[in-house]
């Protein structure tokens, strides 16, 4: 089994897109033209993305919003009221009203899940998006930025997940919202509660409740998440380039004073890096991990790093005993799952998102071991790296491990991809019991770019076997963790290039072994009469030549050392003359041969 793909090609670019928490089958996307005259309409699609076999996605419902405002920035899909599902987006006023001080930029939307895809596509279909209410969340500018031209527009939303009361409905939500294009020291984070699905459906009870605001914030927030740790506390992520923040938030007490800076990115000086990597990205694994996304500097690369949190927060921050000043200390630890993502895949990362495959029956209760889907996107190519996440657990430890990855999506879209989703994973009602699921049994990715282009990839799954019920379920592709044969092959290389290096020094010096004196003649120590060389002639114009040894005819030998140092010498000149002998060789050649004379000249003979 594959992974399967969907796509739908629309009329404006979309800029974000999330799944309904409650129907994993309905996407809702959201994007426009702008204020600006361009004919380019600022849109919000659902679109049915329940079925793998059908290769496009039929829209739901639509809602084409006012060309006077700004296109759709963020969404987020919210609690469901009957039939209703609301959304959450965020979408600037008009220039004109933001001239007035006016930036209603909060909206919030119903969408009716109920009409099928085929009366959704009918033009006579009302009803199907309608826009419940609209507020401002941020607070307005101080006084010394009031006459300055603003650009600040609501860039992120996001929801925690949600969880079932026991009732039929669900516990209350908390979410949170983040300015973008905010002039230095006016970037705000808003905290806002979301009602329990099914407590009503009125414009006035639909429009959340601002809990808190995180304001003047020195530098933008990157990313942020939020997580429900107990049944009336949530913690809130966000991050900077370089820092990651905590912020505690309980029903009653509203949230912790100010954020509390959990982790900084170090400067590498050990490898002698001068610039340090930025937080692109992060997401909650689990109330005690998250996920962030690095790119490292001068686009060299991503690299997915897990962080442990602290199970509380301290109420201040830790003191110098040598100053007697705040300094930072990461209070979260960095985990074994720390990969890089190779380079040929992914130079720069754009969007995180993370989804586990088992859900905790209550908030903070114990997961015990299960599977996570990670999905990182980016350029330079607008590709998708797929990877699973294990959270193991030995005793009461719980650990993060085998960030491995199964699938890379490549050139996904034609331009920019703008966000990446996946979508909650509900068991299907009767799971088989082996290793191979049901068809129904998938995992949703969403992507949406610049390019008015929606891909849904649908990730087959499957059950664990041996796992006790409820089933587990895992991907059913195969992940493939890291290999020992590229750490083989480097050494093997090494080894080579040591032995090419070393012999071509050893030849350099001259210290290359002699095979023979006599170019190949070899010595047998035998019954069979030795070759003997001869020098025939008694002046310069002499020649050496081998031939078999006959004590008759050659006379009595003699050995190298019973030869006079005249002797010696004049077997050495004529042998280096005849190429046979050289200096560097030295004499040990010379040993266990054989010398005799003839018609008075010195003979040498070889065995």
């Amino acid at each position: 089994m594959d992974i399967r793909t969907s796509k739908a090609q629309l009329t404006y670019p979309l800029y974000a897109c999330d799944f309904d928490a409650q129907d994993a089958g309905r996407l809702v996307v959201g994007g426009g033209g702008g204020s600006s005259r361009t004919g380019v309409g600022n849109c919000i699609t659902v679109l049915d993305s329940s079925s793998a076999s059908n290769s496009s996605l039929a829209t739901v419902a639509e809602i084409e919003l006012s060309k006077d405002e700004d296109n759709v920035t963020s969404l987020a899909a919210g609690p469901r009221f009957g039939q209703t599902t609301l959304a959450f987006a965020g979408v600037n006023s008009s220039p004109a009203d933001q001239k007035k001080g006016k930036n209603e930029h909060f909206r919030v939307f119903s969408i009716d899940t109920n009409v099928p895809a085929a009366a959704a596509e009918d033009a006579n279909t009302p009803g199907n998006i309608t826009e419940l209410a609209h507020a401002s969340f941020f607070a307005p500018l101080p006084a010394e930025h009031a006459n300055l031209p603003d650009d600040t527009y609501q860039r992120l939303v996001r929801l925690s997940a949600p969880f079932s009361d026991g009732h039929g409905s669900t516990l209350p939500q908390l979410g949170a919202c983040a300015t973008g294009l905010a002039r230095a020291g006016t970037s705000q984070i808003v905290l806002f509660d979301v009602a329990p699905a099914a407590s009503g459906s009125t414009p006035s009870s639909a429009l959340p409740h601002v809990r808190c605001r995180i304001e003047q914030l020195p530098k933008e927030a990157t990313d942020l998440d939020v997580v429900q740790t107990d049944v009336d506390r949530y913690q809130l992520a966000f991050c900077n380039e370089h820092e990651l923040f905590l912020y505690d938030v309980a029903a009653k007490d509203g949230g912790s004073e100010k954020p509390v800076l959990a982790y900084t990115i170090p400067l590498d000086v050990a490898s002698g890096a001068t610039e340090r990597p930025v937080f692109r990205a992060l997401r909650y694994v689990t109330p005690q991990f998250v996920l962030v996304a690095l790119n490292m500097p001068r686009r060299t690369g991503v690299r997915l790093m897990g962080l442990r949190l602290p199970n509380s927060l301290p109420a201040s921050a830790p003191v110098s005993e040598r100053s007697g000043k705040a300094k930072p200390v990461n209070i979260a630890r960095t985990t074994t799952v720390h990969i890089a993502v190779p380079r040929s895949i992914l130079t720069q990362a754009t969007a995180l998102t993370v989804r586990g495959l088992t859900q905790p029956a209550t908030p903070g209760g114990r997961l015990g071991d299960a599977q996570f889907v990670v999905a990182v996107a980016g350029a330079p190519d607008n590709t998708i790296a797929l990877y699973t996440l294990e959270q193991q657990v030995v005793g009461s430890v719980e650990a993060l491990a085998k960030l491995y990855p199964f699938r890379t999506l490549r050139q996904v879209h034609e331009l920019q991809m703008t966000s990446l989703a996946l979508s909650p994973f509900v068991p299907p009602s009767a799971p088989t019991a082996s290793a191979t699921s049901s068809p129904s049994a998938f995992i949703r990715l969403a992507s949406v770019s610049v390019k008015n282009t929606v891909v849904v990839h649908h990730i087959p799954l499957r059950t664990l076997p041996g796992t006790a019920a409820p089933s587990r379920y895992v991907v059913a592709l195969k992940s493939r963790g890291p290999s020992g044969m590229s750490l083989y092959i480097f050494m093997a290389v090494v080894i080579v290039l040591i032995g090419v290096v070393s012999q071509s020094l050893l030849e350099i010096r001259g210290a290359a072994p002699v095979a023979s004196l006599l170019r190949g003649d070899v010595a047998h120590d035998d019954d069979v009469a030795p070759p003997v060389l001869f020098l025939r002639g008694e002046d310069a114009d002499h020649t050496i030549e081998v031939v078999t040894h006959s004590e008759a005819e050659h006379g009595p030998a003699v050995a190298w050392d019973g030869l006079t140092p005249a002797q010696q010498s004049a077997w050495r000149q004529r042998l280096q003359d005849a190429g046979h002998w050289g200096q560097d060789m030295g004499e040990t050649v010379f040993r266990g041969v054989l010398f005799s004379e003839l018609a008075g000249v010195v003979g040498e003979m070889v065995r």
